[in-house]
């Protein structure tokens, strides 16, 4: 063979055995190098959980979230630009279990738009109520911030069109009446968004019943019938979700449900650079 004829293509490079074991050790190194971070990140997000819980958003702090997590200021950095990226992150998850808990709604309520607003607005309050100091948060402390304003936008699009789209059909054939739906359902977000914040400030008691007034009053507002009404209030109010909260809540949002001051147990058992 000729010093400038190519090796066979079924030559092995680096000395056959060698060489396949370093192809072996390059690949799979990539995948552990994904899985180290993807812990890391979860660590950080269950860290901010426990820093948000005990301090709230204001008194949060970058140090305090990387000592629980028991990772570098470099690599907190990696995964988010700041505290706000990091708590939104946070608030992004925890609303993926109450989306996944409307699409089941949907399934339940079937072809009765009037039901899915009812059922929605409860699933609503029972995640606002699961989970108080994230979602303090995210109706209150951090109005005005840019990242949690970005995310309430795109939030509350998704929603009007889950929930609105279904019902705007009712207005135009005359089952349901309202001077201006639009106006109406952005009323029922209002009343959706006052209430939930007003329980995380501990200045509603009673849940079942804030869900009940709210529910009776919206519908009434959209021309349901009294019977009905009452009869998806007492749904709306007895509604309980199928997640299992990540932290359980208490009877009022002005009290801690749990202590959440100790490292998490998967920060614990490892440190990262």
């Amino acid at each position: 063979m000729s010093p400038l004829t190519a090796p066979p293509v079924s030559t092995p490079l680096n000395g056959g055995v060698e060489g396949a074991s370093a192809v072996r050790l390059t690949s799979a190194g990539t995948p552990r190098r994904r899985r180290h971070l993807e812990q890391t990140r979860e660590d950080i997000l269950e860290a901010t959980a426990e820093v948000v819980d005990e301090f709230g958003y204001q008194g949060s702090r970058i140090e305090e979230i990387c000592t629980r997590a028991r990772v570098s200021r470099g690599a907190f950095y990696h995964h988010f630009p700041s505290k706000e990226a990091a708590i939104v992150a946070l608030i992004e998850g925890n609303l993926d279990r109450l989306m996944r808990e409307c699409r089941r709604i949907g399934r339940r309520a079937g072809d009765d738009p009037v039901r899915l607003i009812a059922l929605e607005f409860a699933a609503v309050m029972r995640w606002v109520a699961s989970d108080v100091p994230i979602s303090r948060a995210y109706f209150v402390e951090m109005l005005g911030v840019s990242e949690a304003d970005e995310l309430r936008e795109r939030i509350e699009r998704q929603f009007a069109a889950q929930v609105w789209g279904p019902v705007e059909p009712l207005f135009a054939s005359g089952e349901l009446t309202s001077t201006d739906p639009e106006i109406a359902f952005r009323a029922l977000a209002g009343m959706m968004k006052e209430t939930a914040a007003a329980w995380t400030l501990g200045q509603v008691e009673d849940l079942d019943r804030a869900i009940a007034v709210i529910v009776r009053l919206a519908l009434l507002g959209l021309g349901v019938s009294g019977d009905r009404v009452d009869a998806l209030a007492a749904e709306a109010s007895a509604f309980r979700p199928t997640w299992s909260p990540a932290r359980a809540s208490s009877a009022n949002g002005a009290d801690r449900a749990a202590d959440h001051t100790a490292p998490s147990r998967s920060a614990r058992s490892r440190a990262h650079a």
